[in-house]
């Protein structure tokens, strides 16, 4: 995240009249004070020299500079206000002081008085950062065959409050595409950011690998959030949250920061309010899980005005009251926000369409009561049960709320069947499949059949499926011409996904299916082999990277060098000259060589040597074989004996 802030530069232009002689030993001395006549502190005031020209010495205004003959020097001096320069309102700093010298041509040391500047000082921003993660991820869930369940885009949010008495200026934040960085499972699993929305409105695609957030100006006592749109294509949740922030340029003074807090709350939903906020075209609470619970309740809401409520967990019963109409009766914990959850009485048969409340005629906003099949608990398998959740703000008494259902279809639109033509996906294919077939099992809305509808994974890198073309073959059987996006080798996995088509009904489905396959051509892989560092040795296979056939690597090296190990994407997986490998799928190997240093050290207690150890042929030696002799311990030569 990037601010402008206030600052001021000051400039000292210094001219030696000397023709032969040079000026040394030019000090500043910088004396800011308040209107009382109090000296400014760094914790006030942040004065740094930020550039010389002319000048010669360190950039340091009391170190002593040097000005040739008949030469002009130039100090650019910046002054940066601290959050407690002026706390709640402007104020006036009068910046002066002295200026000496030791004049050439007398050898003296002349000191000149500084006339005072005046300058007023406006109140800074002082930002609260509060970060929000969904804690359900909801997509496929891997223990279901047959089945892909979609996925629901998910939100990752941030409402940044400004506490302080001075605008947030030119406020811009870059978000990076979710990465993965450790997968104990080794499950295929990909994050994908979809798009953000500023102040609720209008979404932007997220294009490439981060998406840049304009804020612009944040006024002082107020607030604003940003949402960005990511999904999973497995279903999880979130289990442990960290956040922190750097200050990039504090000149080693943390009263420079102007962000005062950093937090991330683990978000269970996001609320929609019936209230109007400047700066804002929706309002919205955040409700969060604060306090850890056996059962995730929410139990705090942050509003997007910067306000933050309690939340109380309430009970509830439902009555049906007519064809499609349920009453809700809830008994509020407390007065204020209440939270609450009871079983789905339709067992997700149907959408809820409308929520009045009974007191006062309202209604509510679909946003704030919400229907679940699953519920995701922690080191447990998926929950499938049918809730309906609410949150509302309540009086302390009884409040009764009238829900309307809407029916869905008796048969839900789904894929029977997805079938490669070009080959038998349950052997490995060693031709491009380029054209698939998708069976449904009722007729489908022939134009909300779309690419938003596809996935296409290879290697775990989703693919732009914008190319694929589909072509109609009847109402319930389409045809996918993929031979732009399949050609080159890999693990491929093809997904459907129904949610985002519609029957001719007009109703989506609520489902996918999946077809992967393994591809080789003609059976033969791309094995690329590297050496680091340059020069160091060589690597080379035995035979050619057949599938099911066994390769040997072998690694030789330079002089001056020994093997260190076998590096696939940066992992470890070979610590011999030698490495067997059974052809699977494509490889890009690395050998790593180490250089042999000189003899710098004796070790007695052998087994207190660490790091990777080989014996002067470049055999690689475990502590408890070690015996007194030369060997190669982390790149460099050592004795190790008695």
């Amino acid at each position: 995240m990037v601010l402008t802030r206030q600052a001021f530069r000051g400039t000292l232009t210094v001219n030696n009249g000397s023709k032969s002689d040079a000026m040394t030993d030019v000090k500043l001395n910088l004396q800011v004070k308040d209107a009382d006549g109090n000296v400014a502190t760094a914790h006030e005031l942040q004065i740094n020299a930020e550039t010389i020209d002319g000048f010669n010495g360190q950039l340091d205004l009391t170190a002593g500079w040097r000005l040739g003959a008949d030469s002009t020097g130039v100090a650019t001096i910046l002054f940066i206000p601290t959050k407690y320069a002026a706390e709640t309102e402007a104020k006036e700093w009068s910046f002066g002081g002295t200026f000496s010298y030791t004049d050439p041509t007398t050898g003296l040391v002349v000191t000149r008085n500084l006339n005072p500047v005046t300058l007023t000082v406006s109140p800074t921003p002082n930002l609260e950062m509060n970060y929000f993660v969904q804690r359900d991820m909801m997509g496929d869930d891997a223990l279901t065959e047959d089945i892909v369940e979609p996925m629901v885009p998910a939100e990752f949010s941030v409402l940044i409050s400004n506490r302080g008495y001075g605008d947030a200026n030119n406020v811009r934040m870059v978000t990076n595409q979710p990465e993965i960085i450790d997968n104990e499972k080794g499950l295929l699993i990909n994050f994908e950011l979809l798009s953000s929305q500023l102040n609720g409105g209008d979404k932007t695609l997220a294009l490439g690998q981060n998406v840049a957030t304009e804020f612009g100006t944040i006024p002082a006592q107020s607030s604003s959030y940003a949402q960005w749109w990511m999904q999973s294509s497995l279903l999880g949740h979130f289990t442990k949250y960290d956040v922190s922030a750097t200050h990039v340029t504090s000149y080693g003074n943390p009263d420079l920061s102007l962000l005062d807090t950093v937090v991330v709350h683990e978000l269970i939903h996001t609320l929609t309010l019936p209230m109007s906020i400047e700066g804002q075209k929706r309002a919205v609470g955040f409700l969060v899980n604060d306090e850890p619970d056996a059962n995730d309740r929410p139990d705090r809401l942050f509003l997007s005005d910067g306000t933050v409520h309690a939340v109380s967990t309430s009970s509830a019963t439902l009555t049906e009251a007519g064809s499609n109409h349920w009453t809700l009766t809830v008994t509020p914990s407390a007065a204020g926000w209440n939270y609450g959850s009871v079983v789905d009485p339709t067992a997700g048969r149907k959408l809820l369409a409308g929520i009045t409340r009974d007191i006062d005629g309202a209604t509510i906003d679909l946003a704030n009561f919400w229907q679940t099949d699953r519920t995701l608990r922690d080191n447990k398998d998926p929950l499938y049960e049918f809730r309906l959740h609410f949150a509302d703000e309540m009086p302390s008494q009884t409040v009764t709320y009238t829900l309307l259902f809407e029916d869905k279809p008796m048969t839900v639109l789904s894929v029977d069947s997805i079938i490669a033509a070009d080959a038998d996906v349950t052997k490995l294919v060693t031709t491009p499949i380029e054209h698939v077939r998708v069976y449904f099992n009722k007729p489908v809305a022939e134009s909300t059949f779309t690419t938003e509808a596809l996935t296409l994974v290879h290697e775990a890198q989703s693919k732009d499926v914008t190319s694929i073309g589909i072509s109609r073959l009847s109402d319930k059987i389409f045809e996918l011409e993929l031979s732009e996006l399949t050609a080159p080798n890999g693990y491929y996995v093809l997904t459907v996904q129904t949610s985002a088509i519609k029957d001719k009904e007009g109703f989506c489905g609520e489902s996918g299916r999946s077809i992967s396959w393994h591809q080789l051509k003609d059976g033969i892989t791309r094995l690329v082999i590297g050496v680091v560092p340059d020069g160091s040795g060589t690597a080379v296979a035995s035979s050619q990277a057949v599938v099911g056939e066994t390769v040997t690597l072998t690694a030789t090296p330079a002089d001056g060098f020994c093997f260190d190990a076998w590096l696939v994407e940066g992992e470890i997986v070979g610590t011999d000259p030698s490495y067997v490998y059974v052809v699977s799928s494509d490889l890009d190997i690395v050998a790593r060589f180490s250089q042999i240093g000189t003899d710098i050290e004796k070790q007695r207690d052998t087994s207190a040597i660490s790091g990777a150890v080989y014996d002067i042929t470049g055999r690689r030696v475990y502590n408890r074989h070690l015996k007194p002799g030369i060997y190669i311990v982390d790149g460099q030569k050592r004795s190790i004996g008695k």
